[in-house]
């Protein structure tokens, strides 16, 4: 199921959740960490590929044994579903990171190696890599929604360069966790920030969904979706 996952693969990845999950484990009275994080997989699957519909999601959660998911994870995914239903993104940024999976979960990542952050001699672990491939792309879609959002909203954009100036700061920071810019699946440092932000806006640019205000530079003018 991970491979599939990471090789975007809807079709075989449905395929094998379908057996895996709650079938195989339907009988079994412990939980194997293994077991927990396929079922959370298998969730957050579901949350992806019909975003930004649930129904898929909670039909699929209604067959999980009980036994099969921790309650800390249950509790992560009903707030997490319940931001991106009230599009707070705020709080989905934070729910869709690192900290809150690793926490629901139960695990601690520090030291284990995925695809985006090598390490010699110890191989990605591939369960850890779908999650995170899985949020990364959640994380995704909301932001497509979030930017339909803003662009009904505003009529132009301020993002200067970082400075030492406070509010250019706070305006990029709140531009990138409204956007959920930040990857799940690798660490990001002030730089990358920087980048992340500055491509965001020139895709955005080259898709006529923004345009650079005349004379007045870190200022941009939002182009309205056409009715």
């Amino acid at each position: 199921m991970y491979l599939s996952i990471l090789f975007s693969s809807p079709k075989d990845t449905a395929s094998v959740v379908s057996h895996l999950i709650p079938g195989m484990y339907k009988t079994r009275s412990s939980l194997p960490e293994t077991c927990s994080m396929a079922v959370t997989a298998s969730l957050l699957y579901y949350l992806v590929t019909a975003y930004p519909s649930q129904s898929r999601y909670f039909e699929h959660l209604g067959l999980i044994p009980k036994a099969l998911l921790r309650e800390t994870t249950r509790k992560w995914l009903r707030e997490l579903t319940r931001a991106l239903r009230q599009h707070d993104y705020a709080r989905t940024e934070q729910l869709a990171g690192r900290g809150a999976m690793e926490i629901a979960l139960g695990i601690d990542t520090a030291g284990i190696p995925t695809s985006n952050e090598p390490q010699s001699g110890s191989p990605p672990d591939l369960a850890i890599e779908a999650l995170y491939d899985l949020l990364d792309s959640l994380r995704s879609r909301a932001r497509d929604t979030t930017w339909t959002i803003l662009r009904s909203a505003y009529r132009e954009l301020s993002c200067p360069k970082p400075s030492n100036v406070p509010a250019s700061i706070i305006t990029r920071n709140w531009l990138l966790q409204s956007l959920l810019l930040r990857s799940v699946a690798s660490h990001c440092d002030k730089r990358d920030d920087e980048s992340l932000l500055d491509t965001w806006i020139q895709e955005r640019v080259s898709r006529a969904e923004l345009r650079p205000k005349d004379g007045a530079e870190g200022r941009w003018i939002v182009c309205k979706v056409k009715a």
